[in-house]
């Protein structure tokens, strides 16, 4: 705002009839309301020139502006130097220092930012406006155990958490924030599938930040040890695993509900009416104690033969409720549902992958509770492979695929003594499984001597060195491209004018993603079309929203098109809510449309402050606008009140004809 004069106006009241005369309440804005001694009236013009009646001073064109008809009693003041305006007008000291143009606000072309541990990515910083005379920045990390930023942006993944990273204008201590999420550790961060392991206590086991990104409990989760005395829980050792999987971003997974080993000994002496309640109760605890747990075995090894709970009659059998053959375990899943509303359900079972179980029989169970929208995943354990071949596994679990599920390998582990046989049995039956388009995600069971259930399925020694399985596979997921984790747009709003078209950019993370391929839609064609490389026009009036999709993952990200009717001379831009450092600041940017009708003379830029639905004051800028340019308004209010908002017009100048609305040359937005 360089050698520019101000007029500041504070009007102790307005009549509601010149209200409801004016060109406020044309415009949309409510026609009664009061300005009380404290509100105020800005008006910010170039080359100001003060108008006034034979008898004594009238409203100028600015007023004009603000369309105050007829005042009572104000005062009107004139200054030309920052210091003599009042504190309200300008609240940095050097707000209106000649030859400096200010920053006003500073943004970040990622607001969320994905990354695995040891990847990198560079954040940009757009300082507004893009000519600000000091352009210095600094950079922070909230969180440097997790994520590390160098003093161009770059920032580095450590190890698994959350962090902010932050830029601050040196100019006006403008900021702008990405909250960055490093997903799990071990051989797995970064790929499309987990590689998890289990725990055996609530303390973090020996090595286990440097190979897994899961969490299985062995036995936390499990309701003999979580509810040994009836009606008393103990869920410590697992809100300790639960707690470390949160604050790495990497899957945990409640093991298990319903099972017919390892529940509380006294539930054997209760009525089946009393078993049924508790049962119930246990679900509830366990959904109140891990409300976003990823995963949840619901029924485990449910197959004849296996581990069916005694007390199944209690809770359904096979056919008291439904009719279904297996109404226990359709009853069992409509809990974990009810009470596990953020989690993906799963069913359990072992022999299934060896052959030695009627996959048939596991296959018609999972397709009851898919067809009531009850389960989300198989589980297949992966005990006893030592002697099954790799194409067999393939062949089942192809079948398993067929029913449209997801496939999570539970509990693979290889009870071979021989670090050479076992390490080829790796080899031979872990990319089988890994690589099969349907599985997710693999958990072992168990890693370390002395704390897996069967003697040779260790994979670390008790001195801490690796057996040749391990270190194999480590090679291997080396050489398994990293999955997408997710997409971002440059845009979050756009603004079109009917057949006018602008390109969106999609950034897939993490950079050193393989397949960063994408899929653009659109959610009403007839409004706006996107092509297949982002390109997006404008057809009809409207609102659309354009919809970007990685092919990896299905990751996406949206944009909000507004096409407005053909005429339309300017478009208002905002990159983001209100900055409320200090105070309100309002920025947003304006431009004529691309090859749509041109306006002669100034043009009024109108920014209203609001208080929910009532009027406050107004800011106006009076500037011929032929190129884009980028304006803001600073309001003097609690930043903390979420009630204000800010309507920004783009208008016709105004001149002291007041027979006629002014014309809005835009399509008005609201920030907030």
């Amino acid at each position: 705002m360089t050698n520019m004069k101000v007029i500041w106006v504070n009007a102790y009241r307005i009549s509601e009839k010149v209200c409801q005369k004016s060109y406020l309440s044309l415009l949309g804005f409510p026609c009664k309301f009061k300005f009380h001694m404290d509100n105020s009236i800005y008006l910010y013009k170039e080359r100001f020139k003060l108008h006034r009646s034979k008898s004594k001073p009238i409203l100028s064109i600015i007023l004009t502006t603000v369309i105050l008809l007829s005042m009572l009693p104000m005062q009107i003041a004139f200054a030309e130097e920052a210091e003599s305006m009042p504190e309200y007008l300008h609240s940095k000291p050097d707000a209106l220092q000649d030859g400096d143009v200010l920053v006003v606000g500073v943004s970040l072309d990622h607001s969320t930012l994905s990354l695995s541990e040891r990847a990198t990515e560079e954040l940009s910083a757009t300082m507004i406006p893009p000519n600000a005379t000091n352009r210095n920045m600094a950079w922070t990390s909230s969180n440097t155990d997790a994520a590390v930023v160098d003093s161009t942006g770059k920032v580095t993944a450590l190890n698994a958490g959350t962090a902010a990273i932050t830029v601050v204008a040196e100019d006006g201590n403008y900021t702008g924030i990405s909250n960055v999420t490093i997903t799990g550790g071990g051989m797995a961060a970064g790929k499309t599938k987990w590689v998890g392991n289990i725990w055996y206590n609530g303390n973090t086991p020996d090595y286990y930040d440097d190979y897994w990104n899961q969490v299985t409990p062995e036995n936390a989760t499990k309701w003999a040890s979580c509810e040994f005395k009836q009606g008393v829980y103990n869920f410590n050792d697992a809100i300790s695993m639960y707690n470390y999987c949160n604050s790495r971003g990497i899957p945990f997974k409640f093991h298990t509900l319903v099972w017919g080993n390892q529940y509380p000994s006294w539930l054997d002496n209760l009525s089946p009416q009393e078993q049924k309640v508790k049962v119930e109760n246990w679900i509830k605890a366990a959904g109140q104690n891990f409300p976003n747990a990823d995963f949840v075995d619901v029924v485990n090894e449910a197959m004849p033969g296996h581990a069916q709970p005694k007390w199944k009659d209690a809770i359904g059998g096979y056919n008291d409720y439904y009719g279904t053959g297996w109404d226990w375990v359709v009853w069992s899943f409509e809990k974990a549902r009810q009470y596990f509303p953020n989690s993906k359900l799963l069913i359990n079972d072992y022999n299934i992958l060896n052959g030695f179980t009627n996959i048939d029989m596991y296959i018609n169970v999972i397709n009851i509770l898919k067809s009531r929208g009850l389960i989300d995943g198989i589980g297949c354990q992966a005990h006893g492979l030592e002697n099954t071949k790799a194409s067999d596994v393939i062949k089942r679990l192809d079948k398993l695929a067929a029913t449209g599920l997801p496939i999570y390998i539970s509990e693979f582990d290889l009870n071979i003594e021989d670090d050479t046989v076992q390490k080829d049995k790796m080899q031979e039956l872990f990319p089988a499984m890994y690589e099969h388009p349907a599985v997710k995600g693999i958990t072992l069971w168990g890693y370390l001597q002395g704390h897996t259930w069967l003697p040779n399925s260790y994979l670390i020694r008790s001195d801490g060195s690796e057996r040749p399985a391990l270190t194999w596979l480590k090679q291997y997921l080396v050489s398994i491209s990293s999955g997408v984790t997710g997409v971002t747009l440059d845009k979050s709003i756009l603004r079109l004018s009917v057949g006018e078209s602008v390109q969106l950019t999609a950034t897939v993370t993490p950079s050193d993603a393989i397949n960063k391929d994408v899929i653009w839609d659109s959610s009403n064609p007839y409004i706006a079309v996107v092509d297949d490389t982002g390109k997006v026009k404008g057809v009809s009036e409207g609102t659309a929203i354009i919809t970007v999709t990685t092919e990896d993952g299905n990751y996406t990200a949206e944009c909000e098109v507004i096409v407005t009717k053909e005429g339309v001379v300017f478009t208002i831009i905002s990159d983001g809510e209100l900055d409320r450092t200090g105070g309100i600041l309002a920025s947003v940017t304006v431009a004529p449309v691309q090859e749509g009708p041109t306006h002669d003379g100034a043009e009024v830029v109108l920014f209203q402050l609001m208080k929910g639905n009532t009027p406050v004051c107004i800011v106006a800028l009076e500037k011929d606008i032929t190129a884009e340019e980028i304006l803001g308004a600073y309001f003097n209010v609690d930043p903390d009140d979420n009630s204000y908002k800010v309507r920004v017009y783009v208008l016709d100048s105004l001149t002291t004809d007041l027979t006629s609305a002014p014309v809005n040359l835009a399509e008005w937005i609201t920030l907030q």
